[in-house]
């Protein structure tokens, strides 16, 4: 199948969706390159009409009206570049990248180019995801000891401190609030599955994590500001430990048989009104996504994306900005096909409010 044909094939799939759902939603899809080995783990706004993306090539800006990607940072070994990063933030000012499998966390200036830091090897810790807020660096992980298990005692989720090399200088944000099951979950909530941050429009940082239900916003001086959608205990991950223990080496039945049984944590973007979680659901082995706003209990609203993927491990890793949501996807061809990416970015006043 040709790509033009992919993207025809999308673009009804996502309309279908939308007529189902009896709003004409505004969907753009992107296609990406299709070359051996090309991946998108992530991306962030870093303009109106430009997104910063952490692909295999390092890290990329996409421009939304044309569809051309340039080169930010080259796929090069610290300090002079960043090979397979698997996450990205930006601020408007400056972007973080960090490497799970490279051991490497790095900032650059957005308008220069110019590197802040790089750090090799991150002492200590496992990172499901980064932000930059209060003028510094927030953190979801843990701290290892020596034998790389968790050492984490306290419970602490999410560290925060300035944005620099010296990781002695983080001090705990936010605390797992379920007690001992939550903190044994947290170990095993790793990348991609184990929660995301968020920067909400006044600087606050929301952090949601699939070892306890909730969303937790914090304000840039570190004092918690609200808790949301306690009641959203379906969306704690079951079977972490099966999937990154027993299953660790299989990522489809990883999925199949722990991730497809239940609503899961894709991401937290922030809205007009405060954060939305990214939720993935899976019906008849097809895909979807939601955007669920947390209330006091449960959720005040869940909006469905205009989107379909038909596999087993579809992901949709993205953020929202000024009533925009641009997320990231593959899909194959077909059975043995060729592994394709793209950028969807969706008009979220035209799926029936005004965006989370």
């Amino acid at each position: 199948m040709r790509l033009r044909a992919v993207v025809a094939a999308l673009a009804m799939a996502a309309a279908a969706v939308a007529a189902a759902g009896g709003g004409a939603a505004q969907i753009t899809i992107i296609p990406l390159p299709v070359e051996p080995g090309f991946y998108v783990a992530d991306l962030d706004w870093a303009g109106p009409d430009r997104l910063v993306l952490a692909t295999s090539r390092g890290l990329e800006f996409l421009d939304l009206n044309d569809g051309r990607l340039e080169s930010f940072v080259g796929a090069e070994p610290l300090p002079r570049g960043i090979r397979d990063p698997h996450g990205v933030a930006c601020d408007g000012r400056r972007v973080l990248a960090y490497s799970l499998r490279h051991h490497a966390l790095a900032a650059w200036d957005l308008g220069t180019g110019e590197r802040i830091f790089a750090l090799r090897k991150p002492p200590g810790h496992m990172i499901a995801d980064v932000a930059l807020f209060a003028g510094g660096i927030a953190i979801l992980g843990y701290p290892r000891g020596p034998d790389g298990r968790m050492d984490n005692p306290a419970g602490v989720a999410v560290w925060a401190g300035p944005l620099s090399a010296d990781m002695s200088r983080l001090w705990p944000l936010h605390m797992l609030r379920d007690g001992a099951a939550a903190a044994r979950r947290f170990e095993w909530a790793l990348w991609p599955l184990g929660g995301a941050l968020a920067v909400m429009g006044d600087g606050s940082l929301c952090v949601a994590s699939t070892a306890e239900a909730g969303v937790f916003c914090y304000g840039t001086g570190g004092r918690l500001r609200r808790e949301l959608g306690r009641g959203l205990h379906r969306l704690v991950g079951r079977g972490l430990e099966r999937a990154f223990g027993e299953l660790a080496g299989d990522p489809v039945a990883r999925y199949v048989q722990i991730v497809n049984r239940q609503p899961w944590v894709d991401g937290l973007v922030a809205g007009a009104d405060g954060p939305s979680l990214v939720v993935r659901l899976v019906e008849d082995g097809v895909v979807h996504w939601e955007l669920w706003t947390p209330g006091p209990g449960e959720t005040t609203r869940r909006l469905r994306l205009p989107l379909e993927v038909r596999s087993p491990t579809a992901k949709l890793r993205g953020e929202a900005r000024e009533g925009r949501f641009a997320g990231v996807f593959s899909r194959k061809d077909g059975p043995g096909g060729t592994n394709r990416w793209f950028v969807a970015v969706f008009d979220l006043s035209t799926l029936g409010g005004d965006g989370p």
